[in-house]
């Protein structure tokens, strides 16, 4: 009866895939051959010259003093990642045609490249702690500098390799490189100082060592190669953090030596992230990406529902079944996924001046960054203002048509945005009512009322035309998404086509890469919503029914019936 190696935390191979009934182990980790997978090495053969080198007599031993089993095994360490990865870190779930082929590409990279691949398909296992350790152990004057987002992260991948480089099976197979006890004879064998193994150079560099790109950048070492793994993370994905990594990243680039190999290793999180800032660097000569690009989504054809190429079926159901922007973003690698767009930029429609309607209630709504954008410490941030016409009308499904007559979205300090306000709310002529969004301890709407009011423009909360915008409970995505996809989906929302372009591309970009992007102007848009609620408008007069004398004379034939009258006595 066929066995089946690891059989009990592995699926059993798909349809029409079948598995050598033999089974070896190698550094007790056991192994079947499956008919799917394109192996670089025959391990059969293998343990047949291991179990040949370990029969040899002592006269056949002096004449190959280099034939024995560590040897054997040393050499495919040193030429084939899939054994590095399967045999010597012991995951089961390398034994997948997936994996076997993502080795041999890994191994074969020799220049800078970025390494997108779906989460939970082994690329930190492959890339930056196998690939790393076969790097060293066939040159271990290497320097490898592991960054991720903070330091601790880049400690972790350190320790899987330390404790690698610990394994006595390492040790046996390279006893020129590894320390028989780190601890006490290497020179560096700490989380902090980082890993120094047997080498003949001196170097102020450690073999590996861990640094952080949000905080903790080293200044000085030149490294031969540079890992970036888990560089974007659930916690760290705020504008300012996000800005610094990229900052960080250019700045690591000097820690290299003048032949340095630099790696780097993600998922998307969303659509500006560092991973997208990378992909898009190019020389500045040639115009040539600086990274080679490589994506290995979850499925084949890397579609919604295409079929798996690591994950089983029911884990690939399952992700499906969640959030669907995420699954587009850290399965199909798609930050910008056009089949599940929740706000369609299409459906905004441009309208001239001329088909404007000619009854409008003018709304003036300003998204601000609070008074944190007086601090010269920090970049200034971006300010969102409007002027929305409502049609006083309502459709059969109680919404209005809104009209965006006017538009700005920059990036601006506290006084400029003043100044853009009174300038907007000055030129577009009555304005009903003027909402500010509250910000934290912002006073934004003070000021800006202050400077109306100069201006001979009188607002207050008192008077009904000066309204402070809050969120309710709600969060900003939930809001924008509940406020804005069933107007746009009925073709109520409207926008000038006179508007800058600037700003009209701006909206645009905000709608195309929602939520996984800046929505100053879409945050600002929504909260029209919001102002006129409590407004009751009624039916649009041309969609009030008028009753043809036909209609009425049917009417009220139809009110003889009970009298002996029908519909004949029209």
């Amino acid at each position: 009866m066929m066995t089946w190696a690891y059989s009990t935390i592995l699926e059993a191979p798909p349809e029409g895939v079948t598995l050598n009934e033999r089974v070896i182990e190698i550094n007790g980790m056991p192994f079947q051959e499956r008919s799917d997978c394109e192996y670089k090495v025959n391990y059969y053969k293998l343990m047949d010259l291991v179990e040949r080198a370990r029969n040899l007599t002592v006269e056949e031993k002096k004449e190959e003093p280099l034939f024995n089993e560590l040897n054997l095994y040393r050499n495919i360490i040193e030429i084939d990642l899939w054994f590095f990865v399967y045999f010597v870190m012991k995951n089961p779930l390398a034994n997948h045609p997936f994996v076997v082929e993502a080795c041999k590409e890994i191994e074969n990279e020799t220049g800078d490249s970025l390494e997108v691949w779906a989460r939970d398909h082994l690329k930190t296992t492959i890339i930056s702690i196998a690939r790393s350790c076969q790097k060293i152990l066939n040159d271990p004057e290497r320097r490898i500098g592991i960054f991720c987002a903070v330091k601790p992260l880049a400690v972790k991948i350190q320790n899987v390799i330390k404790a690698l480089f610990e394994s006595q099976f390492l040790i046996k197979c390279f006893p020129d490189i590894l320390y028989e006890d780190p601890s006490r004879e290497a020179e560096k064998w700490s989380e902090e100082g980082g890993l120094i193994v047997r080498r003949r150079g001196f170097f102020r560099e450690p073999t590996v060592s861990s640094w952080g790109l949000v905080e903790g950048l080293p200044a000085g070492p030149h490294m031969t190669d540079l890992v970036y793994d888990d560089i974007v993370t659930q916690e760290y994905q705020s504008a300012e953090i996000m800005e610094k990594i990229c900052n960080n990243f250019d700045m690591s680039e000097n820690l290299g030596t003048r032949d340095v190999v630099r790696t780097v290793v993600g998922t998307f999180y969303r659509h500006d992230d560092p991973l997208t800032y990378i992909r898009d660097k190019k020389d500045i000569e040639t115009g040539e990406p600086l990274f080679k690009t490589r994506k290995k989504p979850a499925t084949e054809n890397g579609e919604y529902n295409g079929r798996a190429v690591f994950l089983p079926e029911r884990t690939l159901r399952r992700k499906r079944s969640g959030n669907k922007y995420f699954f587009h973003c850290q399965q199909l690698l798609d930050p910008t996924p056009r089949g599940h767009q929740k706000l369609d930029k299409e459906r905004l429609i441009l309208v001239s001046r001329a088909d404007l309607p000619k009854r409008l209630y003018k709304f003036m709504l300003i998204d601000g960054s609070g008074d944190k954008g007086r601090r010269v410490d920090r970049a200034a941030d971006a300010w969102a203002f409007g002027v929305i016409g409502v049609e006083p009308y309502r459709n059969d499904k109680g919404a209005s048509k809104i009209y965006i007559l006017d538009l700005i979205i920059e990036e601006m300090d506290l006084v400029k945005a003043q100044e853009t306000a009174v300038e907007m709310y000055c030129r577009n002529g009555r304005i009903l009512k003027l909402g500010i969004e509250k910000v934290a301890m912002s006073t934004t709407e003070v000021h800006i009322a202050a400077a109306l009011r100069a201006k001979g423009k009188y607002l207050s909360i008192e008077a009904g035309n000066l309204e402070i915008l809050k969120p309710a409970g709600r969060g900003k995505q939930e809001r924008i998404e509940a406020n804005l996809s069933g107007p746009l989906l009925n073709s109520n929302v409207h926008m000038l086509e006179s508007i800058p372009a600037a700003y009209q591309k701006r909206l645009h970009m905000e709608m195309d890469r929602f939520p996984s992007w800046h929505d100053d102007g879409l945050d600002m848009v929504s909260y029209i919503y919001d102002m006129i609620k409590d407004y009751r408008f009624g039916v649009h007069p041309e969609e009030v029914k008028v009753e043809s004398k036909y209609d009425i004379a049917f009417r009220k034939a139809q009110s003889k019936r009970g009298s002996g009258g029908g519909w004949q006595v029209v």
